[in-house]
């Protein structure tokens, strides 16, 4: 913070000097032709700096800071200067405004091997060939500058030297502009919707600045230097909303990733507090621009899950997917549109506005998947004995069931042949036909074959028929396995604890089962805990003639 400060009072500083050295160097600044065009001077440096100060510590607040320097420092040239450091300074970088702002657009399109190459002709083409080398070939004394101060890096007294090699100075520069322009525009093209969305002003102020640049060497190849036409000086006007464009995105910017820190840092306290994780992928997809962006969070045995802890498959491909870290401790892992992310800086404030909550969400999303685990291994366990249930009525009606049928008709035909004798198998009879009703009785409450066959509600009117039932109202159609069997478990144990009402309907996508029996809790066994293990509900509210409600909600979507 101090350091920013004191570069920001240092441009203070320079642009006070700076206007004060432009106002009276009429005939020669361009800030000094109007009160207008002061106050352009001025806005145009000060909001640069103001940008660049702002942004301390993030891309690209230096080159912001040198734009701001360069703009200042090319109005300095002037023989009111007062000072030969000023004015020799001014004559060395009085050109190095157009590579700094291309520099500059280069860089906010992001990283590319071709940066720093084109960056590096510019600054040659500007601050060597049009700075440096002529400044040594001029003396401003024998070259019609005679109240001009000394230049302090003057070797020879050469206007044919320091001629040709400005021209050359702005051939390169001309051509170089040309190519930024170019391949700006190009990366442009190519950029996604958000990520061109947010670099278009910069694009456009840069650009702008480049071509009134290369149009103000284009117009002075013959002589070599800047002449003060009126053209010129609209050019230079061009120069400065340009770089008031370019400033003022770059606030914009910083403001908008302000209030989205803002906003995430709510959204923690939100998810902290229990609402919805759902809005925190809102808020990090409006951020990027991307709807359909899908936040996934690491388990700490493999694999990814989504807010609601359901598994999420991560694709391979590194362009749809950007891993949020701090360090080597990976927390969340964005997967959206290809290429959507390629933006470093993009990268970085999502993982510093949003690290928290995405932290936060993480541990909660990680917390229900493994309740969902739980959940899922107690279904695993409640179809394994439902399975169980089936394979022990089979059990029961192909093996002990049949035998005793078997042994009902044998009896029956003994009997008929015994004459006097068959009066004691008779009286065994009923027994062996008590004991089958009692085992059909036995397999119908472990598993109804007409459950598995026709459905809950054919299940509850054959129960109705041989227990104190009364059926009000049955379903239509049929339901998952394990949602019939609960549902058809519930009303038989109720109904076994005595005279039972019961209606079944649908609402929503739940099963509602309403009881009134005088069944206690207690007497339904495991059926809550299966209730539960569905993501059901049970409630039981005592009534006053010594009848119980039974309410129960069952998600017939698992």
């Amino acid at each position: 913070m101090p350091f920013r400060l004191t570069v920001g009072g240092a441009g203070l500083l320079l642009g006070g000097l700076s206007l004060w050295l432009a106002a009276n160097s009429e005939g020669y600044s361009f800030a000094a032709d109007a009160p207008w065009a002061l106050i352009l001077y001025l806005t145009a440096g000060w909001l640069t700096i103001a940008a660049g100060v702002l942004r301390w510590g993030r891309r690209p607040a230096l080159l912001l800071v040198l734009v701001a320097i360069a703009w200042f420092v090319a109005e300095w040239d002037s023989p009111l200067a007062g000072s030969a450091l000023t004015f020799t300074t001014a004559l060395c970088l009085g050109y190095a405004g157009p590579a700094v702002v291309g520099h500059l657009t280069l860089v906010d399109m992001g990283r590319s091997r071709w940066n720093v190459p084109l960056a590096a002709v510019g600054y040659v083409a500007t601050i060597a060939l049009l700075g440096v080398l002529p400044t040594v070939y001029f003396d401003p004394a024998s070259q019609g500058c005679p109240t001009c101060p000394d230049n302090l890096v003057v070797l020879a007294d050469d206007a044919g030297a320091l001629q040709r090699t400005a021209q050359w100075g702005m051939r390169i520069g001309l051509a170089w502009a040309v190519v930024v322009m170019v391949v700006v525009t190009a990366r442009l093209v190519r950029a996604t919707p958000v990520r061109r969305r947010r670099a278009a002003p910069v694009v456009a102020g840069g650009g702008a600045y480049l071509v009134a640049s290369a149009w103000t060497f284009l117009i002075n190849f013959d002589r070599g230097h800047l002449g003060h036409t009126a053209l010129e000086s609209r050019l230079w006007a061009a120069q400065g909303i340009a770089l008031i464009v370019l400033a003022a995105t770059f606030v914009a910017e910083l403001v908008r990733a302000r209030r989205t820190h803002a906003y995430l840092a709510r959204l923690v306290v939100d998810v902290a507090a229990g609402s919805q994780p759902g809005r925190l992928r809102d808020a990090v997809a409006e951020r990027v621009g991307d709807p359909g962006l899908e936040v996934a969070y690491p388990l700490d045995v493999g694999g990814y899950v989504d807010a609601a802890g359901h598994p999420l498959l991560v694709p391979a491909d590194g362009r749809r997917t950007t891993r949020l870290a701090i360090g080597d401790h990976e927390f969340a892992v964005l997967v959206h549109r290809p290429g959507l992310l390629d933006d470093p800086v993009l990268v970085a404030e999502l993982i510093g506005a949003g690290h928290l909550g995405l932290e936060s969400a993480g541990l909660r999303a990680r917390t229900l998947a493994v309740l969902e685990d739980v959940r899922a291994s107690r279904l695993r366990l409640i179809e394994a004995g439902d399975t169980q249930r089936v394979r022990l009525e089979r059990d029961l009606h192909d093996g002990a069931q049949q035998r005793l049928v078997a042994l009902s008709f044998a009896l029956s035909v003994l009997r008929s042949r015994a004459g006097e004798d068959g009066e004691r198998l008779y009286a065994a009879v009923p027994a062996v036909q008590a004991a089958l009703d009692q085992l059909r009785a036995l397999a119908r409450g472990i598993s109804p074959v007409v459950l598995r066959e026709e459905g809950l509600a054919a299940a509850l009117t054959s129960l109705a028929e041989t227990a104190p039932l009364r059926l009000l109202d049955l379903p239509e159609g049929r339901f998952p396995d394990l949602v019939e069997t609960t549902a058809y478990l519930l009303v038989a144990r109720a109904a076994a604890a005595g005279p039972t009402d019961a209606a079944v309907t649908m609402y929503d996508d739940d099963l509602v089962l309403d009881l009134v029996s005088p069944c206690a809790t207690e007497a339904l066994d495991d059926v809550p805990d299966r209730i539960s293990s569905l993501g059901g509900r049970l409630t039981v509210e005592p009534g006053a003639d010594g009848t119980n409600r039974l309410a129960a909600r069952i998600p017939v979507t698992q």
